[in-house]
């Protein structure tokens, strides 16, 4: 089967699923009316007004205020080299490893433990902090 069949043939399932969810709509919205004796028809009608209301304040000013969101996220995008709407939880970030890397990584943090002596720094600190979560993880 080549591309255009598969196109075609799936234009035309999409065709047959959004006919039958139409005509589905429709069984339902005349079986609703009848069970409410009518009130449903009402409630649609008002639920039509609202929508057609707020699409019509989106189109007027939606847009406009959107841009006045978008402008200093644009700002703060160039300022940090992130992309808008990108998480960022603190300082936190999620690294893999095999076990083979997660034992070269343990090895060479335990002989720069060994290399810098006695002396007890920050640094020394993180470093055996570390090595305390990649142990826990290899258990």
């Amino acid at each position: 089967m080549n591309r255009t069949q598969y196109t075609s043939w799936a234009r035309r399932l999409v065709a047959w699923q959004v006919g039958f969810a139409i005509l589905f709509g429709v069984v339902l919205f005349v079986f609703l009316n009848v069970a409410s004796a009518g009130i449903f028809l009402s409630l649609a009608t008002v639920s039509a007004a609202f929508a057609l209301f707020g699409l019509v304040h989106y189109l007027f000013w939606g847009r406009e205020m959107s841009e006045e969101v978008i402008g200093p996220a644009k700002q703060r995008q160039a300022w940090s080299g992130a992309e808008i709407g990108e998480v960022h939880v603190g300082n936190e970030f999620f690294v893999e490893f095999n076990e083979q890397e997660r034992r070269e990584l343990l090895q060479l943090l335990e002989s720069s433990l060994q290399k810098s002596g006695q002396t007890e720094n920050k640094k020394d600190a993180l470093r055996r902090e570390l090595l305390d979560k990649l142990r826990m993880y290899g258990a």
